[in-house]
């Protein structure tokens, strides 16, 4: 018999313990303890009487009273139905021990970092770092998440301030963006250290839980909050199924990236169209001014000066939602778009019709000399 190894004992259901096996021997002799009571050790299979247990030398003390009575007060464990009858803590007692998690589903999460431009975001991740600090000491996501913050501060001024002292390609904006970058690594970073802490901590508690690093690396605070929202159905049902949201959160962010591919392919033609149909507009506005232009060369064989000649309005009163004014100069028809409501691509530029006089017809076509792009004329006008 090992008789360095405390001794639990047993009655009615209850432990008490663990005691040095030199004091049960006095209790025996005093007869608070008989040696039938069932005793326990670590190492031990099953409970047996107490004189099977440890030494208890020949019987000769009288009969004890009732157990218990004179017993000192009974240790952290005693009487707790968290333990075995092996006096081992049990997984219902395990997982009270854990700390709650901030439970909220990473839905309401991503939802709150929307509305609040992710100032509620700011808040979270800190909410997230101090209960990872609660199971494991030792984790440092507090202190990642306040240098990656200072970071961001830093170099979001730096940046503003490169941008508007010396542009954007200046040294202090691009020194700015590498400081900005630093500070993402250094979140993503305070993540994985998280995590690890996690899968350190959690499994004394009963729990196994599977974190995948590519999820956590995409998505840190969103896959962080499914994992602490899984630790408190665990704790709550003692089940570690369903896991931690994983394809959902894809499911749900995989549009986006999709939604920006469509985007880069459908502003840009939309775009196009929007200039078209400003430069289609001027055209429209031309056809008065091309008929004046013909009816004058009919009239006097040769070409009108200006507006006036053409018997025309003055170039400023001829124009429409995005044409300043349309202009004629010694025949020539040119179109103005108007500095302000036009397209920043055809703002200030004009476009220039060319007559062509061919047996008493004009026939029009749109001149070289254009500061239009040629990519936004109609076909007839390339």
């Amino acid at each position: 018999m090992n008789e360095a190894v405390p001794v639990w004992l047993t009655r009615n259901g209850e432990k008490f313990g663990p005691y040095d096996p030199g004091l049960l021997r006095q209790w025996v002799a005093e007869g608070k303890v008989t040696r039938t009571t069932m005793a326990w050790r670590t190492g031990m299979a099953e409970w047996l009487p107490l004189d099977q247990v440890i030494d208890l030398g020949p019987a000769t003390a009288p009969p004890p009273p009732p157990f218990g009575g004179d017993l000192p007060p009974m240790s952290a464990h005693a009487g707790r139905s968290g333990f075995d009858d092996l006096g081992r803590e049990s997984a219902t007692d395990r997982r009270s021990a854990l700390p709650s998690p901030p439970s909220m589903h990473w839905f309401a999460v991503v939802l709150l970092c929307i509305v609040t431009l992710n100032i509620f975001g700011l808040v979270w991740r800190f909410i997230q770092a101090n209960w990872v600090k609660k199971i494991d000491a030792s984790s440092n996501g507090v202190a990642y998440f306040i240098v990656s913050l200072v970071l961001f501060v830093v170099g979001y001024f730096m940046t503003v301030g490169g941008v508007v002292a010396g542009g954007g390609a200046s040294s202090m904006a691009l020194l700015g963006r590498l400081i900005t970058i630093a500070g993402a690594v250094v979140y993503i970073v305070g993540y994985f250290a998280m995590a690890a802490s996690i899968k350190r901590a959690l499994p004394k508690y009963g729990a196994s839980p599977e974190i995948g690093g590519i999820t956590l690396f995409f998505f840190p605070m969103v896959y962080m909050q499914s994992q602490l929202t899984w630790a408190e159905s665990f704790k709550r049902t003692g089940s570690s199924y369903p896991r931690a949201d994983k394809g959902m959160i894809w499911c749900l962010w995989l549009p986006i990236p999709l939604l920006a591919i469509l985007a880069a392919i459908a502003i840009p033609s939309y775009q196009d169209y929007t200039i078209r149909s400003q430069v289609t507009e001027g055209l429209s506005l031309s056809d008065g001014a091309k008929t004046a232009v013909a009816e004058y060369y009919s009239r006097n064989g040769r070409m009108p000066a200006d507006n006036t000649a053409a018997g025309l309005a003055e170039t400023t009163d001829i124009h429409g939602r995005y044409v300043s004014g349309v202009q004629v100069v010694d025949g020539r028809i040119f179109i103005h778009y108007d500095q302000a409501a036009a397209n920043m691509h055809l703002r200030g530029k004009y476009l220039q019709l060319a007559p062509t006089a061919s047996g008493g017809q004009i026939t029009w076509k749109c001149n070289a000399d254009n500061t239009v792009e040629v990519k936004y004329l109609p076909l007839s006008c390339r």
